[in-house]
C-alpha cells in the first residue's frame, strides 16, 4: 500500500470509530444516522460559513462544508436525547 492510500483511509476510519463510540454512549445502534444528524445540527455541529474563493459556505448544510465541524460531546448528547 502506498503512503497516500494509507492516509486517505484515516478520515473514514475515524468517522466509523466516532459513530461506534456514540452508539455505545447512547445505547442504540445508529442505523441510518442522517435524519438524527440533521436533527442534532444545532447542538452537535459548529456551522462553517464564508468563502474560500472557490466554494461558498452558507448557513446550514452546504456542499462545501456539510453540516459543519462536529462537536463530539455535543453530538453525542444530542443523539442520545433524540434516540431516547
Amino acid at each position: 500500500m502506498e503512503r497516500s492510500e494509507a492516509f486517505s483511509a484515516l478520515p473514514h476510519r475515524g468517522g466509523r470509530t466516532a459513530f461506534a463510540l456514540i452508539s455505545e454512549a447512547t445505547g442504540h445502534r445508529l442505523g441510518n444516522v442522517l435524519p438524527a444528524l440533521h436533527g442534532a445540527r444545532a447542538a452537535g455541529f459548529t456551522d462553517v460559513t464564508g468563502d474560500n474563493g472557490a466554494y461558498p459556505a452558507a448557513p446550514g448544510w452546504d456542499a462545501a462544508t456539510g453540516l459543519g465541524v462536529p462537536s463530539g460531546h455535543g453530538l453525542s448528547a444530542a443523539l442520545k436525547s433524540s434516540l431516547g
